[in-house]
């Protein structure tokens, strides 16, 4: 095992996924069992439903999660916005299928969540370190969304759902903003972590 993801495996129950409500997510139960996998051969530290608390968070009073916070020496900080069912973009406006319903339903814009999210991690972070962050949304039930407002970089789909695709999906955000943040901050450099930052 080179990575290490929380929760442990075996401190997973039936409960881990459920959410307010009693909804238990699928999509975020098949992202865990991925991660979970990929860290045998990637050294990666992942946590799963990471709080971010309600007086640092830069648009939410009440405080938010990161679905899954990816923290790589070398890569950063990658933030996972995961959204089970299949999801839809119509109008500007974002649908989720609620199956046992048979009905579509308003969501908030995983991408304005995810960005919000990354954002208030990074005002967390002491400004002297400068790390690198990422983030992508994760539709893991989803077979297609194309849309031109969005950049297909920064989204994962069931196609992607296995380990090999979902790695090269990840590195592949990083390269391409990498590739972004050089031409446009061409004398920023950013921070490699440590194993104590790491665990810190």
């Amino acid at each position: 095992m080179k990575g290490r993801i929380s929760p442990n495996p075996d401190k997973i129950t039936s409960k881990t996924f459920c959410h307010t409500g009693g909804y238990r997510s699928k999509g975020e139960e098949l992202v865990y069992h991925l991660l979970k996998d990929i860290i045998k051969y990637q050294d990666w530290y992942i946590l799963y439903s990471y709080q971010i608390p309600n007086n640092q968070h830069i648009n939410k009073p009440e405080g938010s999660d990161i679905d899954f916070l990816i923290i790589d020496k070398k890569m950063g900080f990658i933030c996972l916005e995961v959204k089970s069912s299949i999801i839809k973009y119509e109008d500007q406006i974002f649908y989720n299928k609620d199956r046992s319903k048979n009905i579509w339903k308003v969501i908030d814009s995983p991408f304005d969540q995810i960005k919000s999210n990354k954002d208030s991690l990074r005002s967390m972070i002491n400004e002297s370190d400068n790390y690198f962050f990422n983030w992508l949304v994760v539709f893991p039930e989803t077979l297609t969304f194309k849309h031109k407002e969005f950049d297909s970089h920064s989204v994962i789909l069931s196609a992607d759902m296995n380990s090999d695709e979902l790695v090269e999906k990840i590195k592949n955000k990083v390269r391409y903003n990498r590739k972004f943040h050089l031409k446009e901050f061409p004398n920023n450099f950013y921070s490699e972590m440590n194993s104590k930052e790491i665990n810190s």
